[in-house]
Order: C-alpha cells, then structure tokens, then sequence
C-alpha cells in the first residue's frame, strides 16, 4: 500500500535541465490529492503509469507499451502501462506500480528510481464495452540502468515517446532529430469526431498519433487523451489542434456520468 506525503525532489535526477525541472513540477503541482478507492470500486477502476524519463538533451520522453497480440482485448494495441484495480489496491498509485511490475519489471517498492510525481482527474476509458474510471499516475524514471523486463504474456514491445510531442499536429524538431518521422509533411496527428457512449447526443473527439515505427499501432483513443493533457501540464501550453469537439462533454463529467449509470445498474 502507497500513502507516503510527497515532496517532489529533483536534484538528484542526472540529466534534468531547469526547464524540465520546471515542467515535472507543474505536474506534481497539478496533482489531485491522494484519494483512495471507493470500497466497492474493483472492477469498476483502474490506473495507468505516465512513466517518464530523461533524454541525452534533457528533454522528457514517456514509456509506451505493444499489447501482446495473444490478447483478448486490444491486441498489438499501443498504450500506457497499468491495468484494474485489484482488491487489495488501496490508491491508484498502488495499482499503476503493481501492473508496472508485473507487465515491464519496474519495481514497485522503489520510490527512489521508479518516483512518484502526480496523481491527475482520472479519465474514462471502456473495457469490452464496459466503463472504467482511469486514473493517470505520473512517476519518473530516475535511474537510467533500470533494465525493464517484459512479460511476453502482456506486452510485446516497450518503447518512448517524446512529452512535448503530444502537443503538435505535424512533427517537431524532436520527432525528426529521433528519426520517429522523416520528414514535416509526413503524417503524423489526426482526429475524428465519433459519438460519445456516454452521451450519444454529443461527440467525443479521439485523437491519433502516428509512431514512426515499423510494426506499432498509433497512439489514439484513450492513451492519447491522457497524454495530451499530461503534456499540456507540464509544458502549460495549449496544443497545436483543438482538443475536443464542439459538442463535448468535459471529461470529469463524463466520469460522474458514467460513474451514476454503473451505480444505477
């Protein structure tokens, strides 16, 4: 069980400039206070781990995991680390360190190299048809000989993502300098506008973002809408695109939404 008091501490982390000091901080500033499940949640919640890193040019890089393609659900799919709540999870952290450990091996008892920075609004996110409320625990990877060790059961492929990324439509200097895209003009974000299933008479907006990569599925749906909004956080800046549709239902109230449907079931 995680409840420890959190203070941020960064300057012992190798390689953080003071503007990505800067960015962590706003994350951990923005953070909701520790909030344990609802007694009767599991099954119902679930939580995911924004793992970040530090680059070679101090810039901040999120890890993304291939879904195994043995998996029922969303095979091959790319996506955040985590997973549902298990009983004895007590706060989201609990279970976004536990699913890290299981699915990629990073230790979950490590404060110090796997540390904790922010808890965000959770989101929501559906399983085989059904509502979960998901919430984003953000930590930094402070060590970087931390080896992760993939159970081939759950995840095909880990790899990263540039933070700063999910801010731009075209790719940036960033994406280029990586090799993730080769040239401005290729594609790299899109959306579409599709009916939202919690509130049919609005739409929900899902965003795609192209990897770069031979083999890996975009970043869309659910992952890229937590990754938008962790980025915009830490770099306080409005991306490149429009978030949402027009019509659309804020995601905290579509959480409180979907949160009375399943308690009215």
């Amino acid at each position: 069980m995680t409840s420890h008091a959190h203070s941020l501490k960064l300057d012992d982390v190798a390689g953080l400039n003071e503007n990505s000091k800067a960015y962590l901080q706003r994350l951990s500033e923005a953070s909701i206070p520790r909030t344990r499940y609802p007694s009767s949640s599991t099954g119902k919640h679930a939580a995911v781990m924004v793992a970040i890193f530090v680059g070679r040019l101090s810039d901040l890089h999120v890890l993304l995991s291939q879904r195994s393609p043995l998996l029922s659900a969303y095979p091959s799919d790319t996506c955040l680390i985590g997973g549902k709540r298990d009983e004895q999870d007590i706060f989201p952290e609990d279970t976004a360190r536990r699913e890290a450990e299981e699915e990629v091996g990073l230790p979950r008892s490590d404060l110090q190299r796997v540390r904790y920075v922010a808890t965000l609004p959770p989101h929501l996110a559906y399983s085989n048809a059904s509502a979960l409320t998901v919430w984003p625990v953000v930590c930094l990877i402070t060590d970087r000989a931390l080896v992760p060790m993939l159970n081939e059961d759950e995840v095909q492929r880990l790899f990263s993502h540039p933070l700063q990324s999910f801010l731009c439509h075209k790719a940036d200097s960033l994406l280029l300098r990586l090799k993730h895209l080769e040239s401005p003009d290729d594609i790299y974000h899109w959306y579409f506008d599709d009916i939202d299933p919690v509130a049919p008479s609005h739409h929900l907006r899902k965003h795609v973002f192209e990897t770069g990569r031979n083999g890996v599925k975009p970043i869309l749906g659910f992952t890229a809408r937590v990754m938008i909004r962790v980025a915009s956080i830490a770099f306080d800046t409005i991306p490149h695109f429009r978030i949402d549709a027009p019509d659309q239902i804020p995601e905290i109230e579509r959480v409180t939404m979907a949160s009375g449907a399943k308690a009215s079931l």
